[in-house]
């Protein structure tokens, strides 16, 4: 494991781990690079490839993580949830004041709610950038402490997204901050309702038990 000082840097391949001295994100990326070092296990976050070991399962009939569940009464009736992530992309790109850097994606319109999720760095003002979806305004608020170190963001929408294209910018409002200020990842995630969640839970259980023989085809009503 290497420690480097630069605030915003990790890098891993099959036999190296390197973290961060950032007062914001070492922890974290050490945590994260410890996992890949002493135990057999792949990603986490979404857009990956790579999903195996001890946090991963493919099947909700293999869970080997129950006993750290809070509700164990709801160990039995596992879920997986309806979500769909419709964009993710991992620019890594300097901003300027030129050109918004800006994508547009597609939504089924078929869900409830939606998060929009992106990481920072060289931006420490609010001032110094406006984030628009559809046109409006994120209204983002940088973390106080986070000067010119990376940041992840949260925009969570309880309100299902139309369908057809949607469209983020990324507008750099600071030219002094041209080569600093970068956009390093993007991506919205889409989610059905608690209540179907609940539904979906139960259809899950009826297909696991008609798969395994356990039950007629007519026994539930859903």
């Amino acid at each position: 494991m290497f420690l480097t000082t630069q605030i915003s840097f990790q890098y891993a391949d099959n036999e190296r781990r390197t973290t961060t001295a950032s007062l914001a994100n070492g922890a974290l990326v050490l945590r994260h690079e410890i996992g890949h070092s002493i135990i057999n296990v792949g990603e986490e976050y979404d857009g990956g490839f790579a999903y195996f070991g001890v946090n991963a399962v493919h099947n909700l009939l293999a869970v080997t993580w129950t006993h750290w569940l809070e509700h164990q009464e709801d160990a039995g009736a596992l879920r997986a949830q309806r979500s769909v992530m419709p964009m993710q992309e991992y620019p890594w790109t300097l901003l300027n004041t030129t050109e918004p850097w800006s994508f547009s994606f597609l939504s089924s319109g078929n869900y409830a709610r939606h998060l929009i999720k992106f990481s920072l760095s060289g931006l420490p003002s609010r001032d110094d950038l406006t984030i628009l979806f559809d046109g409006v305004d994120l209204e983002w608020v940088p973390r106080t402490d986070i000067g010119v170190d990376r940041w992840h963001y949260d925009v969570y929408k309880d309100e299902p997204l139309s369908a057809g294209v949607h469209k983020i910018s990324f507008v750099l409002k600071n030219r002094e901050l041209e080569g600093d200020a970068q956009l390093c990842s993007v991506e919205v995630l889409e989610y059905g309702t608690e209540e179907e969640y609940v539904v979906f839970s139960l259809r899950l259980i009826y297909l696991e038990h008609l798969m395994r023989g356990q039950i007629q085809h007519d026994a539930w009503s859903l």
